[in-house]
């Protein structure tokens, strides 16, 4: 198939506003019968890079217009290579090839300038400059169009040497023309004005007595003119004077563009790629999940298409993918979520979710199962689920009869009758892989519904069940939840489990004390996790602590006398990362020559639990420190300490520790750089012991910088530097 006069769209974002949802839901059985769905290929994304226009030439070369600039390919996306040109800015934003000469045209937002190439990209020269906001760019039997926002109509007949401007209307977005050189533009409210004498004069068009049609139209080679209009398209055979409307298969609310090739074969994007090759009365569902289709190509029966995620190319020589165990069902299997939900006033709320398998059953013998969920709220609650290896389906029961789920042997996009355990829904199929659990795992999965009303989606991974769950919406206020999996335990027909996890263990930092002078230890540290999420500790159910324990095991040692101790736990500072381990060491042996050896032991709340040790092998030692050791019985000032802050630098808040040998009255306050106080924290009279404060910033008004605290117990008086960083 020739490309040179294959059609590129834009997508002008402006989604169409008709309840697609409800009317689709009524006009789903009449649609069915006029789509099918390719019986073999994939969508293979070719190239990384933002793609804004895509052409091609000669049958075998593609040009993209990209954000890295001009790239070219002549092995179907394989290899590419860049065209470079003298320009301020690398993105390219229109392409466009003659039809009669092959000369290569493009248009940089960047340096407002058309080039002209007429040696497959090789060189470049200017062909017009200072054209300001270029919203198409095309050739249509050897005549150059370009239109602009600004309004402007510009046209070359002499293969880009001259061109003629003229002023049409403001925001113009698109433009086309007939073989007879009658022009029609489009414009940024939808409207769509013609002219039969090169631009001079102009009249709008109408359909229905409207003067709206929509954000993409298209011409063929027959002169018939093509708009996406409503849940539909308008076809006119008559230059605009008369249109007639044909219902099409979309069932959703996205934005839609249309392209047409030299065989006249109409492409419709609605997130799929649609393709009718007569005029719009059948259509074959190629698939793909697009949300932002920029261009088409097509030659040699492959498809291209330029999305701001990248260039993608329907490749008819692969086979469609069905996985196999996509539901894996048997007693014992668990499945752990990190569970997530948003909304406008209150986004960024972390669970941690189980789901597992209850109890089985079986009916005319098939074995069901039962689900159960930690928050008894999983689609499948009171229902019986089955899943069948053969059927490739996921069945619940309802009453007495099954009711189709999940279908794994439809592809990509294709749509079918979903039972939702309370009621009948269309849900549209979806593919990828992703990476998880150390291995590359090919999912299939669904959706349903709409984003303005509620977008439901799950996908299923083959030999672990499900893997996402996602429900948005943006009707009213903004909202949306999901759960993500983490780990798994699946059982198989031996009752031998798989352990899936990725493994993430608790990262414990601290710094390790090595020498003590007092009969008191303290160590502060954080432990950190890949499933932890912290937030204001002041908000309630806002953020996870992935950590379910934190201790310490200790021991006394000198030659080959050890003495154990008991296990010392760590607290916690509530909805932080935030930990202190406090115990009482025998000074009498550490001045006998004992050393106090000590591990910190971190456990997670995982379903396959990971633990680290700090150090990882072996324990930190301390030893008594005789050049500053205070005698048990001494009495006095110096049986009073205050402790570094920790942590420091902090934000929002940090932990002040100090000790008393003791009663006595005490004050502690805070004093920025040039003395003034900034705070009290403690002023009264306190017994003897260890006390921490918490210190945090959320009642003060502080600027980042240096703050100072002091001490004072009697004659005792000390004071520390400590940093707040914003």
């Amino acid at each position: 198939m020739k490309s040179s006069n294959t059609k590129y769209f834009r997508n002008n974002h402006r989604p169409v506003e008709v309840n697609i949802y409800f009317i689709s839901m009524i006009v789903c059985l009449f649609l069915m019968s006029h789509i099918s769905y390719s019986q073999s290929g994939q969508w293979i994304k070719i190239n990384e890079s933002s793609c804004y226009s895509i052409a091609t030439l000669n049958d075998s070369s593609l040009f993209a217009g990209t954000s890295d600039g001009l790239e070219y390919t002549s092995d179907y996306g394989k290899t590419w290579f860049e065209k470079s040109f003298s320009s301020s800015s690398n993105r390219v934003d229109h392409i466009a090839i003659n039809d009669s000469t092959n000369s290569i045209f493009i248009f940089s937002g960047g340096d407002r300038i058309i080039y002209k190439s007429t040696d497959n990209g090789n060189k470049w020269i200017v062909s017009i400059g200072e054209v300001i906001g270029i919203t198409c760019l095309i050739s249509k039997y050897g005549t150059l169009y370009a239109v602009s926002s600004a309004g402007k109509l510009y046209t070359s007949i002499n293969d880009g040497v001259s061109w003629d401007s003229s002023f049409v209307v403001v925001n113009l977005q698109s433009v086309d023309a007939c073989r007879s050189g009658q022009i029609f533009v489009e414009t940024g409210p939808a409207e769509i004005y013609t002219s039969k004498d090169s631009g001079k004069t102009w009249n709008k068009l109408t359909y229905q007595n409207s003067e709206s049609f929509s954000s993409s139209f298209a011409i063929n080679n027959k002169d018939e003119i093509y708009s996406i209009y409503g849940t539909g398209i308008i076809v006119s055979k008559d230059f605009g004077a008369t249109w007639t409307f044909q219902s099409v298969p979309i069932d959703a609310p996205y934005e839609r563009s249309l392209a047409i090739d030299e065989d006249n074969n109409l492409y419709l994007g609605v997130r799929v790629l649609l393709k009718s090759s007569n005029g719009g009365l059948n259509w074959t569902n190629y698939g793909g999940q697009f949300y932002s289709l920029n261009g088409i190509a097509v030659y040699n029966d492959n498809i291209f298409v330029a999305t701001e995620g990248g260039i993608f190319h329907f490749d008819q020589t692969i086979p469609i993918y069905v996985g196999s165990n996509y539901f894996p069902l048997h007693l014992g299997n668990i499945w752990q979520y990190l569970s997530y939900s948003s909304s406008y006033r209150d986004p960024d709320n972390y669970e941690l979710e189980q789901n597992w398998i209850e109890k089985d059953t079986l009916i005319n013998n098939y074995k069901y199962y039962s689900y159960k969920s930690i928050w008894d709220d999983f689609i499948y609650k009171n229902k019986w689920v089955r899943y069948s290896e053969v059927d490739k389906k996921i069945f619940i029961r309802d009453g007495d009869t099954d009711k189709i789920y999940m279908d794994f042997n439809l592809p990509s996009m294709a749509t079918f009758q979903q039972f939702t355990g309370s009621y009948m829904v269309q849900a549209t199929i979806y593919e990828g892989s992703k990476n998880l659990f150390g291995d590359t795992i090919k999912y299939k999965g669904y959706e349903n519904g709409t984003l303005l009303y509620g977008l439901r989606m799950e996908n299923f991974g083959e030999n672990i069940g499900l893997l996402r769950y996602s429900n948005e919406g943006t009707f009213g206020p903004d909202y949306s939840d999901g759960r993500d999996l983490i780990m798994a335990v699946i059982y198989d027909s031996t009752n031998t489990p798989t352990y899936l996890s990725n493994h993430y263990k608790p990262e414990i930092n601290l710094a390790p004390i090595n020498f003590i002078n007092t009969e008191q230890f303290q160590i502060n540290f954080l432990i950190n996790h890949k499933y932890s999420k912290f937030y204001d500790p002041s908000i309630p159910f806002k953020g996870i602590n992935f950590i379910d324990s934190v201790y310490m095991i200790s021991y006394y040692s000198k030659n080959d006398s050890t003495i154990m101790n008991d296990i010392v736990y760590a607290s916690n500072t509530s909805k932080t990362n935030k930990y202190l381990i406090s115990s009482v060491v025998d000074t009498i042996l550490l001045k006998n020559g004992f050393t106090f050896n000590y591990k910190i032991i971190a456990k997670d709340k995982g379903i396959i639990p990971e633990t680290s040790a700090s150090p990882d092998n072996g324990y930190y030692q301390i030893i008594w420190d005789e050049n500053t050791a205070i005698d048990d019985y001494e009495k006095g000032a110096m049986a009073f300490s205050l402790d570094q802050n920790y942590p420091n630098p902090f934000n929002p808040s940090t932990v002040i520790s100090w000790r008393l040998s003791a009663s006595s009255y005490i004050t502690l306050k805070i004093y920025d750089v040039l003395g003034k106080e900034v705070a009290t924290l403690v002023n009264g009279e306190k017994g003897p012991g260890l006390y921490n404060y918490e210190f945090g910033i959320r009642n003060y008004e502080l600027a980042s910088g240096i703050y100072f605290y002091q001490l004072r117990a009697g004659s005792f008086v000390q004071t520390k530097k400590m940093i707040y960083l914003k």
